[in-house]
């Protein structure tokens, strides 16, 4: 039922989203299980570069095994990158409504450590959306955009496709460091101080962001906003670790999340495109589709309120 989603979403958080200077969403490699198809995680990436090199997992972390990637390539940039494109279906992977319902919600100020364009090219379907992509900080907005405009900022921490560079391999790391890497590091400092950050399909443990984000703590100690963290599946051990640590746990999966965070802000009443999206994601299809439904359903059930055509639709999605 939509309603369990509904009820594993804090107040606190809610709360949010009312303030002044709204949430600023992280994006990681989970929120790839939204797309269609499915790409991999970072786990999944270990998996296939170890598959690759005929290796068995050893402890070794995602970038580690990808410098192995690059010196079994001949230290070539761009076979690396080729790797990576095909190992994340890159130009056949689409976004879904997730991905749309992300840029709906009532902020304007995204970051990612993907390197995938879902969010790009989700922002493309948005009728009069503009999607500033940056890979260098030096044009992050002062104040934060309107959160109900039509222009969004999506900061991609480790570039990526679309970007000028790929932050990949451990030589990748230690070069974006000199290179831009503080400058991210200074402002997601200064986010994690001062605003509400919500992780969605992200682990919070690479360099740049952990880094910071521990930074800020010991700056600011329990002054230090609560952050939340989304994603499905946690035993106690794992959410009790980062409540310690100031960050609530959210246990529902991204589409999930959007499902019901758009419900219980009231912005799934206020346009009927985002409505039509959150039945899309509730059931799995695209806009033009779920409008159609909507539009049957009012037929069926005799009603001429699309908003109440598309509740009914979304509860009998997340009940099946």
């Amino acid at each position: 039922m939509v309603s369990e989603y509904e009820a594993k979403i804090p107040p606190s958080l809610l709360d949010a989203f009312g303030r002044s200077e709204p949430p600023v969403l992280l994006l990681g490699s989970g929120l790839g299980q939204e797309a269609d198809p499915k790409i991999s995680t970072s786990q999944g990436l270990v998996r296939e570069a170890c598959k690759t090199l005929s290796l068995s997992p050893d402890g070794e972390n995602l970038s580690e095994l990808l410098q192995y990637l690059k010196n079994h390539f001949s230290r070539s940039d761009e076979d690396l990158s080729d790797w990576l494109k095909r190992a994340l279906l890159h130009g056949r992977a689409r976004p879904t409504m997730t991905h749309r319902l992300l840029l709906e919600l009532p902020t304007r100020e995204l970051l990612t450590t993907n390197y995938d364009t879902l969010i790009q090219d989700a922002a493309t379907s948005i009728p009069g959306f503009t999607l500033h992509v940056l890979d260098d900080p030096k044009t992050w907005p002062v104040t934060p955009p309107s959160p109900t405009g039509k222009e969004a900022y999506l900061g991609c921490l480790h570039g990526g496709f679309g970007a000028r560079w790929l932050v990949a391999t451990t030589d990748d790391y230690i070069e974006h460091y000199r290179r831009v890497g503080k400058r991210w590091m200074k402002l997601l400092g200064e986010l994690f101080g001062s605003r509400v950050v919500i992780f969605i399909g992200y682990s919070l443990r690479d360099f740049t962001t952990w880094t910071s984000y521990i930074s800020a703590r010991l700056r600011k100690g329990r002054a230090v906003h609560g952050h939340f963290m989304v994603a499905p599946n946690a035993s106690d051990h794992v959410i009790n670790y980062w409540q310690w640590y100031g960050v609530g746990y959210v246990a529902l999966t991204a589409r999930e999340f959007v499902i019901a965070l758009h419900r219980k802000l009231g912005t799934f009443y206020r346009d009927p495109m985002t409505a039509a999206a959150v039945v899309g994601a509730a059931s799995r299809i695209d806009l033009i589709s779920a409008e159609n439904a909507i539009n049957e359903k009012m037929r069926d059930i005799d009603v001429d309120d699309f908003f109440l055509a598309a509740e009914y639709l979304v509860n009998e999605a997340c009940s099946s």
